[in-house]
């Protein structure tokens, strides 16, 4: 039998396998489909920035993953603001589900050991492609900053990594301050409040990584960790 936690490819598929809700599986990069992240999307729908989606990432240098070890949980996006000037699915509306979760987060027990990563893109070049790849290379290009918490009592923040990439000391200082955060009430305050905010992608994601040596089944990894963001793996309401 193969081991499910080969790669995020094996981990993801394992689990859309034994959830209770419908969710589609998708790859950063179809080519190479074991060694790029996968997310499960509750729509059909590709791009699919909008959504709120699980990860899977097996990617050796994300976090120094170890052999057959793989980071997974709960993946939201923060889109541009500036209209007219990007394609439309990277334009924030009220349809994408980061307004309505952002502001719910803190009251939201993550399970404890979870590892909370912000990581963001100053953006004022034109966009023409909406295409995944294409819009990952060019937030990789232009990133600002990648700050890591350890979780825990549900919401207190440990910092464990903090890159802050941006030349502009008004970017680069709010990111400092950002990685300072003791709690995730402190986290998503300055969130809200992100200087030069029409220009900067986010992508917040929480998870656990997980290894056939943890002795966990996936039915356990969904139950303990992530059937919690069921009521999140849906469309956003339009007052969202």
């Amino acid at each position: 039998m193969e081991n499910v936690f080969k790669n995020s490819n094996t981990l993801s598929h394992a689990i859309k396998e034994i959830v209770d809700i419908d969710l589609t599986a998708r790859p950063w990069n179809r080519f190479d489909p074991d060694n790029t992240i996968w997310w499960l999307v509750p729509s059909k729908d590709w791009p699919a920035y909008k959504y709120g989606k699980l990860f899977f990432d097996s990617r050796k240098n994300n976090f120094t993953l170890k052999k057959n070890e793989v980071y997974c949980g709960f993946y939201i996006e923060k889109g541009l603001g500036v209209k007219d000037f990007y394609h439309n699915s990277l334009i924030i509306d009220k349809e994408w589900l980061w307004g309505e979760f952002i502001k719910s987060l803190p009251q939201v027990v993550l399970p404890d050991k979870s590892i909370l990563t912000i990581k963001a893109s100053y953006m004022p070049d034109r966009i023409i492609s909406s295409d995944p790849q294409e819009l990952q290379e060019q937030k990789e290009r232009l990133a600002v900053g990648l700050i890591s918490f350890t979780v825990k009592e549900g919401s207190s923040l440990s910092l464990l990594k903090e890159e802050i990439k941006s030349t502009d000391p008004e970017i680069s200082n709010y990111f400092h301050k950002i990685a300072e955060s003791k709690n995730i009430k402190d986290l998503i305050d300055l969130l809200l409040e992100i200087p030069n905010n029409d220009w900067i992608w986010v992508d917040l994601y929480t998870g656990h990584f997980f290894s056939e040596n943890d002795k966990i089944s996936i039915k356990e990894i969904w139950e303990k960790y992530l059937s919690l963001w069921k009521p999140w793996l849906r469309k956003a309401t339009k007052n969202g």
